[in-house]
């Protein structure tokens, strides 16, 4: 089984919404369970949970941000209870 995490997964539930073998969970992936604020760039790519992007890194002026949105969050530790060790993973 294939374990995809991404804050925006609506191209990827497009695109494997009749593979069995993925399933799609839209949280971020944090050090807590608490839920976690996500700031949105108008390029998806750069989006994140760091605030420190938007304001100290080098996509800090080329970019728009959009007002954060608080969204679910989980824990490694908690994907490897649910759906077990993974053979890889992707940051």
């Amino acid at each position: 089984m294939i374990i995809l995490y991404r804050r925006k997964p609506i191209r990827l539930e497009q695109r494997y919404f009749h593979d069995p073998r993925i399933c799609i969970v839209n949280k971020v992936i944090c050090e807590h369970k608490k839920g976690q604020l996500f700031y949105h760039s108008n390029a998806d790519t750069i989006s994140t949970i760091n605030p420190d992007w938007i304001t100290k890194s080098r996509f800090r002026n080329n970019y728009s941000w959009y007002e954060p949105v608080l969204i679910e969050s989980t824990t490694l530790d908690s994907l490897i209870e649910e759906y077990g060790p993974p053979d890889f993973i992707k940051v």
